[in-house]
Protein backbone atom coordinates (compact mmCIF):
# COMPACT_ATOMS: atom_id res chain seq x y z
CA UNK A 1 0.00 0.00 0.00
CA UNK A 2 1.45 3.55 -0.95
CA UNK A 3 0.72 6.90 0.54
CA UNK A 4 -0.53 9.97 -1.00
CA UNK A 5 -0.34 13.44 0.13
CA UNK A 6 -3.51 14.34 1.96
CA UNK A 7 -5.19 17.46 0.41
CA UNK A 8 -5.16 20.50 2.63
CA UNK A 9 -8.25 21.12 4.18
CA UNK A 10 -10.19 22.43 7.08
CA UNK A 11 -11.02 18.96 7.77
CA UNK A 12 -8.41 16.65 7.90
CA UNK A 13 -8.40 13.68 5.51
CA UNK A 14 -6.33 10.99 4.52
CA UNK A 15 -5.94 9.67 1.23
CA UNK A 16 -4.38 5.79 0.63
CA UNK A 17 -4.04 3.94 -2.47
CA UNK A 18 -5.64 0.34 -2.58
CA UNK A 19 -4.12 -2.38 -4.40
CA UNK A 20 -6.50 -2.52 -7.27
CA UNK A 21 -6.69 -6.24 -7.40
CA UNK A 22 -7.80 -6.22 -3.90
CA UNK A 23 -10.25 -4.00 -4.15
CA UNK A 24 -12.20 -5.39 -6.92
CA UNK A 25 -12.50 -8.53 -5.25
CA UNK A 26 -14.56 -6.93 -2.46
CA UNK A 27 -16.88 -5.77 -4.84
CA UNK A 28 -19.24 -8.21 -4.67
CA UNK A 29 -19.23 -8.35 -0.73
CA UNK A 30 -20.33 -4.59 -1.01
CA UNK A 31 -23.12 -5.63 -3.44
CA UNK A 32 -25.88 -6.70 -0.86
CA UNK A 33 -25.19 -4.46 1.76
CA UNK A 34 -26.14 -0.43 2.45
CA UNK A 35 -28.14 1.80 0.75
CA UNK A 36 -27.26 2.78 -2.92
CA UNK A 37 -28.85 6.44 -4.69
CA UNK A 38 -27.92 7.18 -8.35
CA UNK A 39 -27.47 5.02 -11.49
CA UNK A 40 -26.36 0.99 -10.96
CA UNK A 41 -24.73 1.85 -14.45
CA UNK A 42 -23.05 4.88 -13.68
CA UNK A 43 -19.30 4.83 -14.64
CA UNK A 44 -18.10 5.59 -10.64
CA UNK A 45 -18.95 4.19 -7.41
CA UNK A 46 -18.64 5.62 -4.14
CA UNK A 47 -18.74 4.33 -1.04
CA UNK A 48 -19.07 6.07 2.19
CA UNK A 49 -18.92 4.46 6.07
CA UNK A 50 -20.61 6.53 8.50
CA UNK A 51 -21.98 6.97 11.86
CA UNK A 52 -25.27 9.41 12.43
CA UNK A 53 -23.72 10.21 15.24
CA UNK A 54 -20.96 11.41 13.98
CA UNK A 55 -20.85 15.60 13.84
CA UNK A 56 -18.22 15.49 10.65
CA UNK A 57 -20.93 13.23 9.11
CA UNK A 58 -23.92 15.08 9.51
CA UNK A 59 -21.40 18.48 8.12
CA UNK A 60 -20.69 15.89 4.84
CA UNK A 61 -24.69 15.21 4.92
CA UNK A 62 -26.01 18.46 5.19
CA UNK A 63 -23.21 20.63 3.36
CA UNK A 64 -21.28 18.64 0.36
CA UNK A 65 -23.60 16.15 -0.32
CA UNK A 66 -26.42 17.44 -1.64
CA UNK A 67 -23.85 19.32 -3.81
CA UNK A 68 -22.57 16.13 -4.82
CA UNK A 69 -25.82 14.66 -5.58
CA UNK A 70 -27.26 17.45 -7.91
CA UNK A 71 -23.93 17.56 -9.63
CA UNK A 72 -23.20 14.09 -9.90
CA UNK A 73 -25.62 11.64 -8.49
CA UNK A 74 -28.47 12.59 -9.92
CA UNK A 75 -27.36 12.98 -13.24
CA UNK A 76 -25.83 9.73 -13.47
CA UNK A 77 -22.22 9.89 -13.18
CA UNK A 78 -21.76 8.57 -9.81
CA UNK A 79 -23.32 5.96 -7.95
CA UNK A 80 -23.56 6.21 -4.06
CA UNK A 81 -23.20 3.90 -1.53
CA UNK A 82 -24.29 4.91 2.13
CA UNK A 83 -23.20 1.99 4.67
CA UNK A 84 -24.31 3.27 8.08
CA UNK A 85 -22.86 1.85 11.31
CA UNK A 86 -22.27 2.25 15.23
CA UNK A 87 -18.80 3.55 15.55
CA UNK A 88 -18.42 3.21 19.18
CA UNK A 89 -18.00 6.39 19.54
CA UNK A 90 -21.07 8.34 19.67
CA UNK A 91 -24.36 8.12 21.96
CA UNK A 92 -27.23 6.65 20.30
CA UNK A 93 -25.80 5.83 16.86
CA UNK A 94 -26.34 2.10 17.44
CA UNK A 95 -30.87 2.72 17.63
CA UNK A 96 -30.37 5.63 14.70
CA UNK A 97 -28.39 2.66 12.34
CA UNK A 98 -31.41 0.13 13.15
CA UNK A 99 -33.99 3.40 12.49
CA UNK A 100 -32.56 4.15 9.41
CA UNK A 101 -32.51 0.01 8.50
CA UNK A 102 -35.81 0.17 9.16
CA UNK A 103 -36.12 3.15 7.15
CA UNK A 104 -34.87 1.52 4.61
CA UNK A 105 -37.63 -1.86 4.51
CA UNK A 106 -40.34 0.70 3.49
CA UNK A 107 -38.31 2.23 1.03
CA UNK A 108 -37.40 5.79 2.83
CA UNK A 109 -34.00 5.35 3.70
CA UNK A 110 -33.03 8.05 2.17
CA UNK A 111 -35.23 10.89 3.31
CA UNK A 112 -34.48 9.24 6.72
CA UNK A 113 -31.20 9.50 6.20
CA UNK A 114 -31.62 13.23 5.21
CA UNK A 115 -34.00 13.88 8.55
CA UNK A 116 -31.78 11.39 11.03
CA UNK A 117 -29.00 14.33 10.33
CA UNK A 118 -30.70 17.07 10.35
CA UNK A 119 -32.10 16.35 13.49
CA UNK A 120 -29.44 14.81 15.38
CA UNK A 121 -29.47 17.44 18.09
CA UNK A 122 -32.99 15.85 18.72
CA UNK A 123 -32.21 12.01 19.30
CA UNK A 124 -29.12 11.89 20.02
CA UNK A 125 -29.02 13.62 23.65
CA UNK A 126 -33.15 11.92 24.26
CA UNK A 127 -32.90 9.03 26.92
CA UNK A 128 -36.08 7.89 24.37
CA UNK A 129 -34.81 7.83 20.71
CA UNK A 130 -37.23 5.75 19.24
CA UNK A 131 -40.12 8.29 20.00
CA UNK A 132 -37.86 11.01 17.87
CA UNK A 133 -37.15 8.20 15.23
CA UNK A 134 -40.72 7.53 14.86
CA UNK A 135 -41.49 11.28 14.39
CA UNK A 136 -38.88 11.18 11.79
CA UNK A 137 -40.43 8.02 10.25
CA UNK A 138 -44.19 10.23 10.22
CA UNK A 139 -42.81 13.03 8.99
CA UNK A 140 -41.25 10.97 5.90
CA UNK A 141 -44.80 9.25 5.41
CA UNK A 142 -43.63 6.21 6.63
CA UNK A 143 -46.01 3.49 8.03
CA UNK A 144 -45.15 4.32 11.43
CA UNK A 145 -46.52 1.32 13.41
CA UNK A 146 -44.68 -1.22 10.49
CA UNK A 147 -41.26 1.44 11.57
CA UNK A 148 -42.13 0.52 15.27
CA UNK A 149 -42.17 -3.19 14.58
CA UNK A 150 -39.13 -3.42 12.78
CA UNK A 151 -37.38 -1.30 15.47
CA UNK A 152 -37.98 -3.77 17.76
CA UNK A 153 -37.49 -6.86 15.64
CA UNK A 154 -34.12 -8.39 16.28
CA UNK A 155 -33.16 -9.13 13.51
CA UNK A 156 -33.00 -4.83 12.40
CA UNK A 157 -30.82 -5.03 15.16
CA UNK A 158 -28.52 -7.73 13.58
CA UNK A 159 -28.23 -6.20 10.59
CA UNK A 160 -26.77 -3.42 12.03
CA UNK A 161 -23.93 -5.23 13.88
CA UNK A 162 -23.13 -6.84 10.77
CA UNK A 163 -22.56 -3.39 9.16
CA UNK A 164 -20.53 -2.64 11.74
CA UNK A 165 -18.11 -5.76 11.45
CA UNK A 166 -17.99 -5.01 7.61
CA UNK A 167 -16.65 -1.80 8.67
CA UNK A 168 -14.04 -3.31 10.70
CA UNK A 169 -13.46 -5.72 7.64
CA UNK A 170 -12.46 -2.72 5.55
CA UNK A 171 -9.99 -1.27 8.05
CA UNK A 172 -12.82 1.69 8.94
CA UNK A 173 -11.41 3.97 11.95
CA UNK A 174 -13.10 6.85 11.73
CA UNK A 175 -16.18 8.87 10.58
CA UNK A 176 -16.61 9.66 7.32
CA UNK A 177 -14.61 7.06 5.17
CA UNK A 178 -14.76 7.04 1.68
CA UNK A 179 -13.52 4.77 -0.36
CA UNK A 180 -13.47 6.55 -3.94
CA UNK A 181 -12.02 3.63 -7.31
CA UNK A 182 -9.01 3.48 -6.20
CA UNK A 183 -8.44 5.49 -3.16
CA UNK A 184 -9.40 5.77 0.39
CA UNK A 185 -10.33 8.61 2.27
CA UNK A 186 -10.37 9.70 6.21
CA UNK A 187 -12.20 12.19 6.87
CA UNK A 188 -14.26 14.56 3.73
CA UNK A 189 -12.58 17.07 1.96
CA UNK A 190 -14.37 20.24 0.98
CA UNK A 191 -16.95 19.64 -1.85
CA UNK A 192 -15.09 21.49 -4.55
CA UNK A 193 -12.40 19.48 -3.85
CA UNK A 194 -14.35 16.48 -3.51
CA UNK A 195 -16.19 17.31 -6.85
CA UNK A 196 -12.82 17.46 -8.69
CA UNK A 197 -11.73 13.89 -6.76
CA UNK A 198 -14.84 12.52 -8.17
CA UNK A 199 -14.53 13.86 -11.77
CA UNK A 200 -10.93 12.85 -11.98
CA UNK A 201 -11.45 9.32 -10.79
CA UNK A 202 -14.59 9.06 -13.25
CA UNK A 203 -12.29 10.36 -15.90
CA UNK A 204 -9.49 8.37 -15.02
CA UNK A 205 -10.88 5.16 -16.13
CA UNK A 206 -9.19 3.36 -13.02
CA UNK A 207 -10.49 -0.18 -11.40
CA UNK A 208 -13.72 0.33 -9.12
CA UNK A 209 -14.98 -1.22 -5.99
Amino acid sequence: MKSRAAPTSLIAVAVLWLNPDAALAQRPQLESVGFDKGDPDAPLVVVEFADFGCSACTQFALETFPALDSQLISTGRVRWKFIPFNLGAFKRSKEATVAAICAAEQNGFWQFHDLLFARRGEWQPSRKPQQAFQEIALAVGLDTLAFHQCYRDEDAEDRAKNLRKLAREWGVRGTPTFFVGEQKLEGAPPTDEFIALLIEQQESGRPQL
